[in-house]
C-alpha cells in the first residue's frame, strides 16, 4: 500500500511532506472500528485532516526523564509501553541504546529501563511498530548514511 502525506498550511497549495517527517498509523482494524472519520481516501492514496475546530489539549506536565540526554532519536509506543531508540548524546556520538518505559493510566511515563540495543549507533532514523515488532530504518552514524531496515520482537513485558 502506498501512503502519500499531503501538507496544507496557511492557505498555501498542497505539497508532499518530505524531510524528517513522522507519521504514526496504528492499524487497519483501528480505522475499520470507526477511527477513520472519513479522512482516508484509498482511491486517491491520501489521508486528509481538516483543521480541528473543537476541543483542546490539556495542560502539559512533566514526567519521568530519559536516562540520557538524546537528540535525533526515534520513539514509538506499543501496547502500553514507549520506546526511545538511538540518537546522539552530549558528546555527539551515535547512540545504539534502546530504552523502554511503561505508559501509566494517568498519562505519566514510568521508569525507563535499558533493553536490547540497536546493532549500531544510529540517529536521524525512523521507527515503526507492527504486529509485535519494532522496525528502525535509515539514519546515520555520522560517517555513513544507512539504508537498512532492522527489526526486533517485542516481549510480553515490553522489552525487546
Amino acid at each position: 500500500m502506498k501512503l502519500t502525506v499531503m501538507v496544507c498550511a496557511l492557505g498555501l497549495s498542497a505539497s508532499v511532506a518530505a524531510a524528517q517527517q513522522s507519521v504514526t498509523l496504528t492499524s487497519t482494524p483501528d480505522f475499520q472500528r470507526g477511527n477513520n472519520e472519513g479522512l482516508i481516501s484509498p482511491a486517491l492514496d491520501r489521508l486528509t485532516r481538516e483543521r480541528i475546530s473543537a476541543g483542546t489539549v490539556g495542560a502539559w506536565s512533566a514526567s519521568t526523564v530519559l536516562p540520557s540526554v538524546l537528540w535525533f532519536f526515534s520513539s514509538v509506543a506499543h501496547n502500553g509501553f514507549i520506546y526511545a531508540m538511538g540518537g546522539i548524546v552530549t558528546n555527539f556520538n551515535a547512540y545504539s541504546d534502546v530504552f523502554v518505559a511503561p505508559l501509566n493510566a494517568d498519562g505519566t511515563v514510568g521508569a525507563w529501563i535499558s533493553t536490547t540495543a540497536l546493532p549500531a549507533g544510529d540517529y536521524l532514523h525512523a521507527s515503526a511498530v507492527h504486529d509485535g515488532f519494532i522496525y528502525t530504518m535509515g539514519g546515520s552514524d555520522d560517517t555513513v548514511l544507512f539504508g537498512d531496515v532492522v527489526s526486533a520482537p517485542i516481549n510480553a513485558d515490553g522489552t525487546g
